[in-house]
């Protein structure tokens, strides 16, 4: 299963298919789904995707105990880029002295950074 925050979008990693949409953005959400579901459900759930939530990881490890917790690739790259932006921002500032401009290397190879696989041309 695969859980996002805001509204918590519980989905099948297998299929794809989304098997509810809940109201709330806290691990107290998480774990009333969870503890809903038929206990032989639960047993078998192998792997959860999440977000770096604390909250949504300790309700994932209360009431699935066997299933394997990852961070969803989606969040990772967020983090990454976040990073990638910060360093770009204080390089410029400690080289430049001043913000990056839209003509600076590092401000053309950021786009590249960020921009999807299927939208970049070889």
């Amino acid at each position: 299963i695969r859980i996002e925050p805001w509204s918590i979008v519980f989905t099948d990693l297998d299929t794809g298919k989304i098997l509810d949409i809940v109201d709330g953005r806290r691990g107290a959400a998480v774990k009333k789904w969870l503890k809903s579901r038929p206990r032989y459900w639960r047993q078998r759930v192998q792997y959860v995707a999440i977000d770096m939530s604390a909250e949504f990881r300790k309700a994932v490890r209360e009431n699935l105990p066997k299933a394997k917790i990852s961070v969803d690739h989606f969040h990772v790259i967020q983090r990454a880029n976040l990073m990638i932006t910060q360093v770009r921002r204080r390089r410029s500032h400690e080289v430049l002295q001043r913000r990056g401009r839209a003509a600076d290397p590092a401000y053309k190879y950021r786009k590249l950074l960020t921009c999807n696989l299927e939208n970049l041309s070889i």
